[in-house]
Formats: structure tokens, C-alpha cells, sequence
């Protein structure tokens, strides 16, 4: 059933129910007599006692949302509020019944779920001092550049004399992985190898709770290997797609979509547009919102009117850094976001270590960045883009969203790779946990 059916079915059953119910309410009323009661009354007493029921309401609200902030911090005063009512009308019909709708109701918006599709990639991290090895392999600095399996050997046997670190990757995976982390329901579609790349990299996604659809391809899973170069630790990519280019329209199923509220992914993946495009089509009629992180400035460029149709038609949410903004735009970052915002909902445009912004129709914030001692970007615009996703789907303002994109974004800075660990997940959420508190105030 797609959302449009449902949403016609939610609303007519609930006016048809409402309808129903005034009707055996009042069957048999004396409307002359209901009227002279009504004039009858003292307004005065009959406000002052609404105010103090729902105010009752209100504080039994209250309790509940204390009684689930230990298991669950997503639920806020407005959801317990509107479960609360809702679950004394049910009563009312049905006695007792209204307990278990009450519970259904926060459940259905609490934390939403969130599927991605994106490369399957296993990054290859190594860090140099100077822009040497780009120029030997005709790399430009700050790019992400395709290259075969040939090269990608070559590439890779001379990566190992300078020592690498190995981390599952791909930018799409990254996020998903982050809003996992988070607490949100996270899904990832791709395809690899059969080989023991492929298997480490789908047993490392499901170790944090990320539930795999990886389906096998005839060649060799994908890598990227990232070079790190530079006092600003700008990332040069050269990657060897594999397995992850053997994913075709015709491998996606609609029920790989459904239960899930956002669907992101990276711009990587748009040589292969009609992958893209029916993936797009099937989140939508899914009901999901999509996100789309832009990847790089040069596969902008180079797929300049595709992106354009992809977001006027699809796309609900943008991510761009500055290179990637001006590319699609062909206007400096402030311009670029205003442009970017008229053609979707949200529009967010990063800086760098000068912050971000965002915009949604005329609402506009800067954000500054989070202070953090930065040693590799690798990560920090998927990492932003999980926090903003995460806070988007617990309903928080637009400044908020990004906000927390920008807190976690400043912990996997300040590590080797895109996998932030174990202290400074905990105080990302501790610094989260007081922004959120802070709005719900």
C-alpha cells in the first residue's frame, strides 16, 4: 500500500469513527433544551475546569516522558501529551484498550529508520606529508577519481610501504553506520565480492547494527584507498569500484525500502543512473524522505544535468561542501545555498573548519563549526549528515540538525579514519543529549 492510499484510508476511518461517534453521543438530544443549558452555564467555571484537565493531561505527560527517557531520549513532551489524549478518547469506546494505543503512539514517533544506498567500499587510509604520490598517480588533490583494477594494484602495492589503515567505508556506509550508533533502525544495500574483503565488510556494518542487504557480484569487492596530505589533511580518493558497479535497477526490490523513513545517498554512485533513478522512485512510493550527499566537486561536474534532475525531482534534503556547492551551482557558497534551498526542502551547504549552513524555504542559521583538534577530515561531511539526519528524525529545529551534524562531525576529525571511537562517542552523545534538553526546555 503506498502513502497516498494510506493516508486516505488513516483520515476517512477517522472521520467516519468521529462521525459515528457523535452520532450515538447525541441521538436523542433535545436540541432546544441542549441550547437553553448552554446559555445556562457559567463559561467562566466551565474554561477554568478545562484548563485544570488538561492540565492534568499535561502532567501525567510529563510522567511518562520521565519514565522512558532512560531507554529511549528521542520522545518528547508533545508525543506523551498527544499519546495521553489519544489513549483516554480509546478508553472511552473501549475501556482499558487506550493503555496499549498510548504505547503504539510514541512508539510510531519516537526514532525513525533510515536506509541507505551506497558504494561497498573498503577504505584504505594512509597519510603523507606532501602531494607526491598524487602527482606520480595523476591524482588532483581534494578529487575522487575511478580507476581500474590494474591501477588500483599498483596503487595499493605502493600504498603498503607507507604503512595503511584499514577502514569499512564508502561515504553512504559511513553515515548509515553513524545513525546505527545513534539509535536509529539503519538498512545498507550494495553489492560485493566473494571474498574476504566483502565478508569483513559486511560483518563490520552488522557488528554496529546495521542490517546488511549485500548481495554477491562476479568481480572483487570494491576499494578506496584515501590519501591524506597536507597541514589541512585535505583526502584525495582513488577508488576501485568492483562488485559495487555490478548492482543494477533490476536487483532492487520495494521491499527493500519499506519500514524506513529516509533514504540516503552519495553522489558517488551516479555513473550508474538508472540505478539511481529507480532506487529514488521506489524510496518515494516507500513514503521515505531522501537525502543526498553530493561526494565530490568533480563527479558534479561531470554529471552536472543528472544532479539537477535528481534533486528537482527527488530529493528532500542536500549536502554539499563549498567545491561540491559552487559546482552545482556555479555561485560562491551563501548563493549556492539559496539556490540549492529553492530547488528541494533543506539545503546544507559545509565549510569546512569555518562551520556550515542551512536552509529551509526563508529560514536561515550559520553554524560554527565544533571546536575539535582535527588530525584527518576523512568522514566529516557522512559523519555531519548522520547527526543531522538523527536530530531531523526526533523533530528538532532546523538549527539543531545542524548543530548535532556539527558536534559529531568535530569527534571523527580528530581520528585516523572514518570510525570515531568508543570516548568520543560517548561524549557526542553527552553533548547532544544537553543540546536536545535544552530546546525541549
Amino acid at each position: 500500500m503506498n502513502k497516498k492510499v494510506g493516508n486516505i484510508l488513516k483520515y476517512g476511518v477517522s472521520i467516519a469513527l468521529a462521525a459515528a461517534l457523535l452520532y450515538f453521543s447525541f441521538r436523542g438530544v433535545g436540541w432546544a433544551d441542549f441550547l437553553e443549558g448552554l446559555r445556562a452555564c457559567r463559561w467562566g467555571f466551565v474554561i477554568l475546569s478545562m484548563l485544570f484537565g488538561l492540565l492534568a493531561f499535561w502532567f501525567r505527560a510529563l510522567r511518562w516522558r520521565e519514565l522512558l527517557l532512560p531507554i529511549d531520549r528521542s520522545t518528547t513532551r508533545l508525543t506523551c501529551f498527544n499519546a495521553v489524549n489519544i489513549s483516554y478518547l480509546v478508553n472511552l469506546v473501549l475501556p482499558r484498550v487506550g493503555e496499549f494505543v498510548r504505547c503504539g503512539y510514541i512508539t510510531a514517533h519516537s526514532e525513525k529508520d533510515s536506509k541507505d544506498n551506497g558504494r561497498r567500499l573498503a577504505s584504505y587510509v594512509a597519510v603523507f606529508p606532501d602531494e607526491t604520490m598524487l602527482r606520480e598517480y595523476h591524482l588532483p588533490p581534494g578529487s575522487m577519481q575511478h580507476v581500474d583494477l590494474e591501477t588500483g594494484d599498483r596503487i595499493w602495492s605502493k600504498l603498503k610501504e607507507f604503512g595503511v589503515k584499514y577502514v569499512p567505508g564508502g561515504s553512504a556506509a559511513n553515515t548509515i553506520t553513524c545513525t546505527s550508533i545513534f539509535g536509529m533502525p539503519s538498512g545498507f544495500i550494495g553489492k560485493i565480492g566473494n571474498d574476504e574483503l566483502g565478508h569483513l565488510y559486511k560483518s563490520t556494518l552488522e557488528q554496529y547494527g546495521v542490517k546488511t542487504t549485500l548481495l554477491t557480484g562476479t568481480k572483487g569487492s570494491g576499494r578506496a584507498m584515501c590519501f591524506i596530505t597536507g597541514a589541512n589533511s585535505e583526502r584525495t580518493f582513488a577508488d576501485y569500484m568492483g562488485a559495487a558497479l555490478e548492482l543494477v535497477p533490476e536487483d532492487l526490490k520495494p521491499e527493500y525500502f519499506q519500514g524506513y523513513d529516509y533514504f540516503h545517498i552519495e553522489g558517488y554512485l551516479v555513473q550508474n543512473q538508472d540505478l539511481i533513478r529507480k532506487a529514488v522512485q521506489m524510496a518515494k512510493e516507500a513514503g521515505c524522505k531522501i537525502s543526498i550527499d553530493m561526494a565530490s566537486y568533480n563527479v558534479v561536474e561531470s554529471n552536472e544535468a543528472f544532479f539537477h534532475n535528481l534533486v528537482d525531482r527527488y530529493v528532500d534534503i542536500v549536502f554539499a561542501n563549498e567545491s561540491e556547492a559552487r559546482a552545482f551551482t556555479k555561485q560562491e557558497p551563501r548563493d549556492a545555498l539559496d539556490t540549492l534551498a529553492s530547488q528541494c526542502e533543506i539545503a546544507v551547504v559545509k565549510v569546512g573548519k569555518d562551520g556550515s549552513m542551512v536552509k529551509q524555504g526563508d529560514e536561515y542559521h550559520y553554524i560554527e563549526a565544533w571546536p575539535a583538534a582535527t588530525v584527518d577530515a576523512t568522514g566529516a561531511g557522512d559523519t555531519y549528515a548522520a547527526g543531522f539526519l538523527y536530530a531531523h528524525s526526533l523533530g528538532m529545529p532546523l538549527k539543531v540538525c545542524g548543530e548535532v551534524g556539527s558536534i559529531i562531525a568535530a569527534k571523527v576529525v580528530e581520528v585516523i579514519g572514518t570510525k570515531i571511537d568508543v570516548p568520543r562517542w560517548k561524549d557526542a552523545k553527552r553533548e547532544i543529549r544537553e543540546l536536545i534538553a535544552s530546546v525541549n526546555q
